[in-house]
Parts: structure tokens; C-alpha cells; sequence
């Protein structure tokens, strides 16, 4: 279901804009963008706080953020130094059921099984996404802007959103909005340095006078504002319901930062949640506690997550970068969602870059159509200037030089690949480098970089001492020494296809026949519409892409004050592009849609080029696509500072679109993101599909299995799948759907039980229910999971489509194993919710029995072992009389575990290692994360007993 918002539009159709038409252009884009106006706010702007909220005076007040203390996560550490330039306020209570049923008019699906829920609990069951689409709603209700632009809200079933596309935060709007977790944690704190804001008191009696959690509550959360607030009136500030901040999950710096906003929206998608909840156990109730049992990425929805607003602009938003970079990121609209529109294909992309006058330095950015939400990623302080970005022939790398075009000095070429988080860039050695050009050479097909050791006017008398250079580049480094185009000028416009000409410009526009060896001036009067003998000044020069038009460039000059004969009329700077033929002809002019065109550049395909517009008294920047032939301007991005922007779009690589493939859903098994370990069974997906050729041993299942197991440890090629959130019966899909069919060498599988999911119809609980749901499953299952056999590229395809998912940790490297920190066993008593109970009797666990037989004979006939891992959990469940965290009680529990072993004894495929052994295990506290998760150092002991019982009945 598509929820379109009724406030920001997105600009998604063509226009042809003749040249009389230009006047009111940029007004209505305008319009159209920007329904709330862009500015910053002060304190005095508020008028008192709003009904529910205070001010909290923060302006020119520093805090401690995080904490250090022993009781501390190490996300937490090292604690920073945090200010603040303003004022804001934020709610005295969390948002409640009926202020979030009043604001969007409906709940979240969960509640239709909830009868009679109080109108004045906290609302829980709800996405970031679904506390964005609120704190919009409430702005609008009350006249305010909005700080959350985008162009849809995406929502499934259970009418959660999951996803807005094309998502522009405007924190310095002052409208509702999440608190950022700076702003969350000082008022949390309200003024106060301890570890609890009330003291550094672990008394549980105490605790239970401010917040509900596991201790005095367990089967819901309640009322609002029933207990005592903070030292400043804040309610369940800690406790009841966990809540959503702003941030984008940041790595804490042992460093000093103002206006701290976590980390760029492109780095993550996680998010901290904030002051623990009715499920929580103690700690979680401190200030600088940031995270759930698991992480929480935009799509999570949990039944103890809720969330507070805050109200107030953010003047020069701050954020920390991975790398440790502070950065500042201007929200950018997007306009353009699916580049099919535009040029006939998902698969394009656009680097450009944010400038940023505040710090004086610039970011290199890029969107990427294919994605199935695209969004801008950017790379953080990507060095201190960045010039003109050039996208690489296969799509996967940009190059940008640190001088300008008319620059001198010490510029250098950089080159990185376009994914977040990848390697540093590389630098091209030894020399001044500028203007980087990409060019396959037609004789070795080597791709190479041509660029210039100097970028000076080509009027100056040192322009022909500069040199035209090219380098080879292969597989993320430069891979010979720097060869000489050109030994006299700097030919910064680029070099054709074939070789066979180059080009320059600024302030000439000068092109030359390499294989003649003619030098021409082009774009000269009369040709160029201006008197007789005019050389008018050029500049931004880029050679045509296609070997049909070799010897054409695109370029703008800088106005004529006279009639043109080309125009019809006088016209400003860089208010046309022109281009211009090599016999000095001018065979296309294409006015501006506003006051005039900025860094114009040719794509890697002939029909498109790409520039910006921009508004020189507001600074904001429109990137539109220009449809040279047919002389169409689309606007695809805009935002403040924008510049130098760069277009690739696929020029027929890869399978086409009217193969067997579908590119916008092959391999994405996470799209929609409905559930939070979804992600994690889509990477697994991503690598069983690169291992389904060799690997012998498979082990999937929970979070158990993904801590558990290290398939270094095995003898045989091994993949680890576990996932968090995963269930009895998504292993037996995946089994079945993909492991059985494509696994052609597997020898054993071996999966791991949650006991509490045998009594549930199919074993199952939400995670791969909505995986099942996902584009790539869906595509897969149409194509009976390709069980006649996988098509050419599947696989290359597959890795295409997580080409810019945010990756798992070692998925590689470690093939899916997980490690996990010695924390020990959680103490005593062990940690439990009794939320599941049944006895052996009850027909769900009958059946899930028989499910778990009938696996087993399918995998015997093929030859193939089921192997149950039980690992060992916190031996302290006998004492809590509960046979794991969820439960059944250990006398049922007992009664399972020797049901299932009584079964395995009749097939001699069927296998049970019982690692826990009724908790009477020799794993220790080294061995243990938690209360039912084993630390690496336990997972090593875990693998290697495992492959040692796999040795008992596979030698």
C-alpha cells in the first residue's frame, strides 16, 4: 500500500522548457520542492513552550554524553563533550495511543488483536518511519514546517511504514521531530551526572518510584505520567516504552563536538533507542544506554518501542562520521526516485558534490538508481576540496581532482569506489593532477584516467607547458606509470572514444585532431550567433561519449549583450549550453530553466548530459538530466551547495531487460524492509548463493547458530546462516527452496530449535514471514526457485543488487559467523519472560515434530544429515524453572528434548547434539555473551565439539 504524502511532491515528470518559457521556472520548482520555508530559528521563535512540552535551555551549555562507568556497553564509551547553540523543547510525556490515532487517524495493526487498550499508554508497535509520518502530522495540524521531506510512505499490512523513499531531514525547520539523542540524553540527565537521573543508585526499589521495567512490570506498558518524573518534569523518561531518537546510530569519539546529530543519514540505518522499557532489566534505564537487545534499523517495530517529539530548529547540524570525521550534511530533496523515468533504465547513477561554507571544505555524494529506495550516500570530509567527479565506464568508481578547472599548484586525483564504507581512496602519485577524465582504450581495452598536470586559462602564455597524461587503473589501483597524451596544453575537456581528438576550454574553447594533428578555436562568431571574429569565452567543456559524434563538445559561454542570431535575443552568463562541432559548427543551444547553467557535463551516454541551476541569492541548487536531442530538463536533485554533478547510466552491461531477470527484484531479499533481522537472512542469502557450489555443511537458524558457530573450525567447506529473529520453519524453507535444490555438494545441515516457536503454527515467528514477502523471494518462487537450474549471471546479478546494502560484519571473511564479546552468563536469576508455555501434547508441537521427521527423511534420501544443535544457555534456567529466555517451563521443556531424541533414534540421518545438556554444560563465563548466546571464545569450543560428533557419523 502506497500512502503518498499530502504535503511534499515529487517532481517526477519530463519537461520541455522552449526558451520563452524560462522566466517562471524556477519559481514553481519552488513550489513544487519546497512546501515549508528553509530557515534557521532561535528560542525567541517558540512563544513559550508548546501545550505538553518544555524548553529546555541548552544554548551555550556542554554535557558529558555516554558513559564509561562499568555497567556500561562499550558503544557508550568513550564519553564526549557535547554542546549546544539553542534552545529546544520536547514532550513532558511519551506520545500516547490516542495522540497518535487523533494525529494519523488509525493505529498500527498489532493493536486490532489489543482490546480495550488505554488511550493514555504510550504508543508502541511503531517504525521510526511511523514517528516521523506522526511528528509531520502534528506539525501541520498546528501550522508549523515540516522537517521530514520525502515522496511517499511506503506501508504493508500491518500499516507500519517502512520506508520513505527519497528522505530529506530538515532539522533546522522548527517543527515537530525526534529529539536527536544529544538533545534525549541531556534532558534525560536534567542537569544530573549520574548514572540514573536519579543518582547512581542500583536500588531497584528506588528505580521503581521513576520507570516501569522488568522488575514492577512485565505484560505491557502503562499509563503515562503515573510515576514521578525527572528533576525537569520529564515522564517515563526512563522505562515503560523505549523510544525513537532522530540520529542515525554514530561511534562515539573521544572529542569535543556542538550541535551533535549522529552519524550522515547515508552511513546506517540504525538507530539508538533511548531509556530502556517495561521489558528491560536495570541498566537499560541509564541516560547514555543506546541500543534494544538487537539492533534497530528504520523498519523495526517492536511491542516496547514508542517515542517522544521535540520541537525547535537545529542551526549547522553536526555529524560523526565512522571514520571520525565531524561533517556537516545539508538535507537534499530528491526528486527523481526512479531513473527509468528519465533515461529508460533504474540502473544510472549521479555523483556531485556538497559544498559546505561553514567549514569551508567539500563532500563527495552519489545516488544510485538502483537501489529499490534510492538515497544520497555521502562520503565524509572526502578530502578538503573536491572538484569535478567522473564516474568510471562500469559504473563502480569516481575520480575527482582537488583543483578547479583554471587551477594551478598542487592538485591531486583521487579514486574510490562508489559504495559507503568501502576502502580510503587512492591517490594518483608522484605529480599535480587535475580534471580527471575516464577513457577506455579501443586497442588494449585498458581503462584509463586522462588528466592534466595543470588546469591554467588557455590564454595564459604557461598553458603549453602543461601536459595531457593518462594512467591505466585496474581493480582499485593504479596499475602503470603515467603516459603522455599530449605534450603541449592542458586538455581538461576530455579525450574521444576512438583517440582521435581532444578538447579545452576556459577560456577558449580549442579542440584538436590528433591524427591530422589541426588545432581549431571553436565557437566563434559568426557560428556561435555573435559578430564576426568573436571568441567568445567558454568554459566547462566535455567531449561527446559516442564514437558516432566524436568530435562534438558541450559547453557554455558567458552571455552575449547583443542579439544573438543562434538565441533570438541577448542572453546572460551560462544562461545556454552549446555544442559544437570540430568543422565549427554550433548545432545545439539549450537555454536555462532559471537564471543560468552550472557545471554542465556530458554522461557516458551521447543523449544525456547533466547540470545544475542554481539560485546565487539563496544558494540553492537544482541538478536537472538534460535530454540533449530532444531538449527535455528534468529536475532529479536540490539542496544547498549543490555542485559538479556527474551521470552514468548503463550503456547495456549485464543482463537485459527483457532477459529472464528483473533487476529491480533479483536478489533483493530485503525490499521491503518489513522486520528488522530480515537483513540479516537477505546477507545470508547473499552468502549461500557465492558458497552454493562448494559448500558441505550448512548450519542455519537463530542468533544461537550465528554466535555459535565458526565455519573455520570445520573440515569441510562450511557457511554460517544463522540470523537473528530466526525460526524452526524459516530453516526448513530455506532448506527446502534453496539449500536442496542448488547445494549440490551440502553434506550435513545443521539448525538449531527456539524451543518457545514449537507450540506456533509452522514453528515460525516474523522474520521469515516477511523475508517471504520480499521482492527476491517472490521472484524466486515464481520461477519454481529456479529449480531447472540457475540462468547465466544469476549469480553475479544476485551481488549486483547488494552492491550498496549496508554489509554484515566478515560476511566473507568468516562466512557468517558473528562473534560476540565475553560477558558472561547475565548473572542470576537468568533472564526470562515465560511468554511461551505448552506441553508435549498441545497439536502445534505434534505437528512441529512431524515437520521436523519429515525434513529429516527428505535430507536421508538425498544422502544429506540433519544435524539439531542445542547450545548451551545461562545455567541458571533450572532455578527459574523456565527451559530458556521465552520459555516453555523446563519440565515441559524436558519432555520436548527427549521426545526429539527419541525420533532422531529411528533415522539414521537424524542427529541431536545436545551441547546444553539440560544446563548442566562446562561453558563458564569466558564462553558467554549472554543468557543464551555463547562469546567467540565459547563458539570455538562449540564448533569444534560440533565436527567432532559430524566425524561420528560422516568420516
Amino acid at each position: 500500500m502506497i500512502q503518498p504524502n499530502p504535503v511534499h511532491l515529487s517532481l517526477k515528470s519530463r519537461c520541455h522548457l522552449p526558451a520563452g518559457a524560462l522566466g517562471g521556472v524556477v519559481a514553481a520548482l519552488a513550489v513544487l520542492s519546497f512546501a515549508c520555508v528553509n530557515r534557521q530559528v532561535g528560542p525567541d521563535d517558540y512563544g513559550g513552550p508548546a501545550e505538553g512540552m518544555i524548553e529546555v535551555r541548552s544554548q551555550d551549555r556542554r554535557f558529558t554524553m555516554g558513559s564509561d562507568a562499568q555497567a556500561a556497553a562499550p558503544e557508550e564509551s568513550p564519553p564526549m563533550t557535547v554542546g549546544f547553540s539553542y534552545d529546544f523543547q520536547i514532550d513532558t510525556t511519551e506520545v500516547t495511543v490516542g495522540m497518535f490515532r487523533d494525529a494519523l487517524g488509525y493505529l498500527p495493526a498489532s493493536y486490532d488483536s489489543l482490546s480495550g487498550v488505554a488511550e493514555r499508554k504510550p504508543i508502541c508497535f511503531v517504525t521510526w518511519y511511523d514517528a516521523l509520518l506522526y511528528c509531520n502530522a502534528r506539525s501541520r495540524s498546528e501550522g508549523l514546517d515540516t522537517v521530514y521531506e520525502y515522496a511517499a510512505a511506503e506501508s504493508g499490512q500491518g500499516r507500519n511504514a517502512f520506508r520513505l523513499p527519497g528522505l530529506a531531514i530538515h532539522l533546522d525547520r522548527n517543527g515537530y521531530r525526534l529529539p536527536t539523542e544529544a538533545e534525549w540524553e541531556y534532558a534525560a540527565r536534567a542537569g544530573g551526572t549520574k548514572e540514573f537521573f536519579w543518582g547512581n543508585d542500583t536500588d531497584h526499589e528506588t528505580a521503581a518510584q521513576y520507570a516501569w521495567y522488568s522488575e514492577n512490570t512485565s505484560d505491557g506498558p502503562r499509563k503515562v505520567a503515573q510515576l514521578l518524573p525527572n528533576d525537569w518534569g520529564l515522564y517515563d523518561i526512563a522505562g515503560n516504552a523505549a523510544e525513537w531518537v532522530n540520529d542515525f546510530k554514530a561511534v562515539y569519539r573521544d572529542i569535543a563536538i556542538d550541535n551533535f546529530c549522529g552519524a550522515p543519514q547515508s552511513e546506517t540505518d540504525v538507530h539508538p533507542v533511548k531509556g530502556g522499557a517495561f521489558v528491560h532489566e536495570h541498566q537499560r534505564l541509564r541516560p547514555s544506554s543506546r541500543s534494544d537487545v538487537y539492533e534497530t534499523t528504520s523498519a523495526t517495530a517492536n511491542r516496547y518501542t514508542g517515542f517522544r517529539c521535540a520541537r525547535g530548529g537545529v542551526p549547522s547540524a553536526r555529524y560523526l562520521s565512522h571514520a571520525g570525521n565531524i561533517t556537516y550534511a545539508a538535507p537534499i530533496s530528491l526528486h527523481i526516485l526512479d531513473m527509468s523515468q528519465v533515461a529508460g533504465t533504474r540502473n544510472a547513477k549521479i555523483a556531485f558534490v556538497l559544498s559546505n561554507s561553514a567549514s569551508g571544505s567539500n563532500a563527495l555524494c552519489y545516488v544510485d538508481y538502483r537501489e529499490s529506495s534510492p538515497r544520497v550516500t555521502m562520503f565524509p570530509d572526502t578530502c578538503r576540496k573536491v572538484y569535478v567527479p567522473a564516474i568510471s565506464p562500469n559504473g563502480a568508481w569516481v575520480a575527482y581532482s582537488t583543483g578547479n578547472e583554471g587551477g594551478t599548484g598542487d592538485s591531486r586525483v583521487f579514486v574510490r569506489p562508489l559504495r559507503s564504507h568501502e576502502n580510503d581512496p587512492v591517490v594518483l602519485p608522484d605529480e599535480p593532477a587535475f580534471v580527471p577524465r575516464w577513457w577506455v582504450d579501443p586497442g588494449s581495452s585498458d581503462t584509463c584516467i586522462v588528466y592534466v598536470t595543470s588546469a591554467v586559462i588557455n590564454t595564459s602564455p604557461d598553458w603549453s607547458s602543461a601536459r595531457t597524461r593518462r594512467i591505466a587503473f585496474a581493480g582499485g589501483q593504479f596499475t602503470s606509470s603515467p603516459e603522455l597524451v599530449e605534450n603541449a596544453g592542458s586538455f581538461h575537456g576530455g579525450l574521444s572514444r576512438s583517440g582521435q581528438y581532444i578538447a579545452t576550454g576556459f577560456d577558449r574553447l580549442i579542440m584538436k585532431d590528433r591524427t591530422g594533428g589541426r588545432v581549431k578555436t571553436l565557437f566563434t562568431g559568426p557560428r556561435n550567433g555573435k559578430a564576426a571574429g568573436d571568441t567568445s569565452q567558454v568554459c566547462n567543456v566535455s567531449i561527446s561519449p559516442d564514437t558516432a559524434v566524436e568530435d562534438e563538445v558541450l559547453c557554455m559561454d558567458f552571455g552575449s549583450k547583443d542579439s544573438s542570431t543562434l538565441t533570438g535575443g541577448p542572453y546572460g552568463v551560462h544562461q545556454y549550453l552549446f555544442t559544437c562541432a570540430f568543422d565549427g559548427t554550433v548545432r545545439k543551444w539549450l537555454g536555462a530553466p532559471g537564471d543560468a547553467w552550472r557545471h554542465p557535463e556530458w554522461s557516458n551516454v551521447y543523449r544525456y548530459a547533466v547540470a545544475c541551476v542554481a539560485d546565487p541569492a539563496a544558494r540553492d541548487a537544482t541538478i536537472f538530466v538534460v535530454d540533449i536531442i530532444d531538449s527535455l530538463y528534468t529536475p532529479v536533485l536540490s539542496g544547498e551547495d549543490l555542485g559538479f554533478p556527474a551521470l552514468w547510466i548503463a550503456s547495456g552491461d549485464g543482463p537485459s531487460p527483457d532477459s529472464a531477470f528483473a533487476p529491480d527484484s533479483i536478489g533483493r531479499y530485503n525490499d521491503p524492509p518489513i522486520t528488522e533481522y530480515q537483513w540479516e537472512l537477505s546477507q545470508k542469502m547473499k552468502l549461500f548463493w557465492n558458497n552454493h557450489d562448494q559448500c558441505e555443511y550448512v548450519f542455519i537458524g537463530s542468533s544461537r547458530m550465528q554466535d555459535g558457530i565458526v565455519p573455520d573450525l570445520f573440515r569441510r567447506h562450511t557457511i554460517n546462516m544463522g540470523y537473528g529473529g530466526g525460526d524452526p520453519w524459516g530453516s526448513l524453507r530455506v532448506i527446502e527452496d534453496y539449500l536442496l535444490p542448488h547445494a549440490a555438494r551440502l553434506k550435513v545441515v545443521g539448525i538449531d530449535l527456539i524451543l518457545a516457536c514449537m507450540h506456533r503454527e509452522n514453528m515460525s515467528w516474523l522474520v521469515f514471514i516477511s523475508f517471504s514477502e520480499s521482492k527476491g523471494y517472490r521472484y524466486d518462487k515464481a520461477h519454481d526457485f529456479w529449480s531447472s537450474g540457475l540462468p547465466p549471471f544469476f549469480v553475479r546479478s544476485v551481488n549486483a543488487a547488494y552492491a550498496n546494502e549496508r554489509p554484515f560484519p566478515s560476511l566473507d571473511s568468516l562466512r557468517g559467523f558473528s562473534p560476540c564479546p565475553s560477558q558472561g552468563w547475565g548473572g542470576t536469576p537468568a533472564l526470562n519472560t515465560g511468554e511461551y508455555d505448552w506441553t508435549v501434547s498441545d497439536t502445534n508441537v505434534q505437528a512441529s515434530l512431524a515437520l521436523l521427521d519429515s525434513l529429516a527423511a527428505k535430507l536421508s534420501r538425498k544422502g544429506i544429515h540433519l544435524l539439531i544443535v542445542m547450545p548451551p544457555e545461562s545455567p541458571h534456567y533450572p532455578d527459574a524453572g523456565y527451559y530458556g529466555k521465552w520459555g516453555p517451563t523446563l519440565k515441559h521443556g524436558r519432555e520436548f528434548v527427549t521426545l526429539l531424541k527419541d525420533n532422531a533414534a529411528a533415522n539414521d540421518h537424524f542427529h541431536i547434539y545436545d551441547a546444553n545438556n539440560d544446563f548442566q554444560h562446562d561453558y563458564g563465563e569466558d564462553d558467554a555473551s549472554d543468557f543464551d548466546h555463547l562469546s567467540e571464545s565459547g563458539a570455538r569450543k562449540l564448533s569444534t565439539r560440533v565436527d567432532s560428533v559430524i566425524a561420528t557419523f560422516l568420516p
